[in-house]
């Protein structure tokens, strides 16, 4: 049993919007937002891969919090004070305001998506598209400096 933990894959640790306020009182640090979908291969590349790198994990979960955010979540969430919700964009598909707020790009909102949100909230990074491991660790390098 002690090698199966001596073996264990370092677990990436996300929070929700919503806990983003009492956390940042505690101990500002920049937020990495993941917005994904379920259903987009990219997405769920980088979830099982990036995501689970040992020294990627390890620097998010020491210097970011991170939230993984399905552009589809059909969650109300509030964020800046200000209430956002799913929204129908046809039959049985939508969009969720806050990825629309957060994302957009140009007028575009991609999957994946990367956004860096500062201690105060505000946008300091967005990059839509696919990121390998070598990227990110790029980008949380340049956060951090």
């Amino acid at each position: 049993m002690g090698s199966e933990l001596a073996n264990a894959q370092p677990r990436l640790n996300t929070v929700d919007f919503e806990d983003l306020p009492t956390l940042q009182a505690s101990q500002e640090k920049p937020v990495l937002v993941f917005l994904t979908a379920d259903w987009w291969r990219y997405c769920k590349n980088v979830e099982q891969t990036s995501f689970r790198d040992p020294e990627i994990v390890k620097q998010l979960n020491e210097e970011f919090y991170v939230v993984i955010f399905d552009i589809e979540s059909r969650k109300s969430i509030e964020f800046k004070g200000q209430e956002y919700r799913y929204k129908s964009t046809g039959l049985n598909t939508g969009v969720h305001e806050l990825a629309e707020k957060i994302g957009m790009i140009e007028g575009v909102l991609n999957t994946p998506t990367f956004v860096v949100i500062d201690a105060a909230m505000n946008i300091v990074f967005q990059y839509g598209g696919y990121m390998d491991s070598q990227q990110i660790l790029q980008l949380i390098t340049a956060v951090n400096s």
